[in-house]
């Protein structure tokens, strides 16, 4: 190139000019009494719910007569139930396969006998002490 490429310079920001701050350690404020203070007031007393006020006001009266006893029943309508139907599965196009049980061929050959063959024991009860030592590492 006629011209040099230009390089990768990386110039972080200048330090400002006053030093650090001093760490500060402060206790928290607190109450000048333990206690809280004593609260010797009673509580208002409520007002009566409106509900419960006396009133001064007479249910009318009216003389109404009641309607005649009727001493039927009231009808009762018979429901007619539809007729039972049976509706049965249309009949296949083609006709359906019939079920075979077919079992698998005997073998030509009779079966095996039985056998019942006891597992071999070790002829001394005890094992053999080993009386060899170690071989030294090398």
């Amino acid at each position: 190139p006629l011209v040099p490429l230009p390089t990768h310079t990386l110039a972080a920001p200048p330090r400002p000019a006053l030093a650090a701050p001093e760490p500060t350690n402060t206790a928290p404020l607190l109450p000048v009494f333990a206690e809280p203070e004593l609260n010797a007031s009673n509580p208002l007393a409520p007002d009566a719910p409106p509900l419960l006020l006396a009133t001064a006001t007479v249910p009318e009266l009216v003389c109404v007569p009641s309607p005649p006893r009727t001493p039927t029943r009231p009808p009762v309508v018979a429901a007619l139930l539809p007729a039972a139907a049976v509706n049965a599965p249309p009949e296949p196009l083609v006709p359906l396969p019939t079920a075979t049980l077919t079992p698998p061929p005997r073998p030509p050959v009779a079966g095996p006998d039985p056998i019942a063959t006891a597992p071999l024991l070790p002829v001394d009860e005890l094992p053999e002490l080993n009386t060899r030592r170690p071989l030294a590492p090398a």
